[in-house]
């Protein structure tokens, strides 16, 4: 499995001392281990009014993600009542909300936050590099409701602190940015990859606010399924089988069906097909070295070009080679 995270990042988690790198090059290399975060938006493009601060964003359905140097409050506080998880790199930010709680997100000790929104913030210190989310409120919360096992769960009214130093907050954080490397690495922007990483957001939130998260808890067959979904993402290219899906997944064939089933309505392999479809059509749309069609189908984990084509145009109703055509056009003018 490819699942290792870059030596700066493991010792960042692990606290480390040694080795040490600067804040811009540890920022690079953060961008090169998620590269769905390296599309540059500008403050104008957020509608937003203070400038200087140098950003990454993606968009999901019901979900943002944004990584630079910024006041991660303000970037989905000031347009919603957005909750964010804000998961710091480096440098220090200390915010006061109106009714005197008092919040903190420190890199160097691996301190972060969750903040609310539903509260204003009566002062705040200087920006601080970090890996912010924001989420549709009404969506996380039917999400924390789910890995909580409580439906009388309500969203947090005030900010609090988390501290990703211990044990098994680390052990979350690790795994959500496992499964956010998976995402970003093929530019996966749905509504499935937004409920995996909502659900290890959950996690996170969870365990800080004392809810006691049992190994039963965590491995419960609904993060099996996160799991296999990003070794899918990770190895769309390469010819995966049930059995060896089985192995991944640490349960059933029959289970892992079933779960599948429940969940998104379609056979592992169905659905694993889905994505390689979707992955195909978005680089056909942004391919700007003119690659064969069958190129990118083989790329994408399509061994049998004939069958791409037809299962291709049913979803999308367009041939792929038109759709490359015209978006290569598309990607030179501008």
């Amino acid at each position: 499995m490819k699942k290792m995270l870059p030596a700066a990042l493991f010792n960042h988690l692990k606290q480390s001392d040694q080795n040490r790198l600067s804040k811009a090059q540890f920022t690079e290399t953060f961008k090169a281990a998620f590269p769905g975060l390296q599309g540059i938006e500008t403050n104008n493009q957020r509608s937003l009014k203070r400038v200087g601060d140098v950003l990454s964003g993606v968009k999901f359905p019901n979900m943002g993600i944004l990584f630079g140097s910024h006041n991660p409050y303000h970037f989905f506080a000031d347009a919603s009542m957005a909750p964010n998880l804000v998961i710091p790199i480096e440098g220090v930010s200390q915010m006061i909300e109106e009714d005197g709680n008092r919040v903190a997100s420190e890199g160097s000790d691996s301190k972060g936050i969750y903040l609310t929104g539903m509260q204003k913030i009566a002062s705040h210190t200087s920006s601080v590099e970090a890996l912010a989310i924001g989420f549709d409120p009404e969506v996380f919360l039917r999400v924390l409701k789910s890995v909580s096992g409580n439906p009388e769960y309500a969203l947090p009214t005030r900010s609090f602190e988390i501290n990703f130093k211990h044990g098994k907050q680390r052990f979350l954080l690790e795994r959500f940015l496992f499964c956010l490397n998976a995402v970003g690495a093929l530019g996966a922007f749905n509504e499935v990859t937004q409920d995996m990483i909502m659900r290890h957001c959950a996690y996170l939130i969870l365990e800080a606010q004392g809810t006691n998260l049992s190994a039963r808890v965590i491995a419960h067959k609904s993060n099996v399924i996160d799991h296999v979904c990003a070794y899918m993402y990770e190895n769309l290219s390469e010819p995966l089988t049930l059995s060896g899906l089985e192995a991944v997944a640490g349960i059933s064939v029959r289970s892992l069906q079933i779960e599948f089933k429940k969940r998104f309505q379609l056979s592992p392999l169905c659905w694993l097909r889905e994505q390689r479809l979707l992955r195909a059509h978005q680089l056909l749309q942004t391919d700007r070295d003119n690659r064969p069609v069958s190129t990118i189908a083989k790329e994408c984990g399509f061994t049998h070009f004939g069958r791409f084509s037809v299962s291709f145009k049913k979803k999308f109703g367009v041939n792929a080679s038109e759709l490359k055509k015209s978006s290569y056009l598309t990607v030179l003018e501008n």
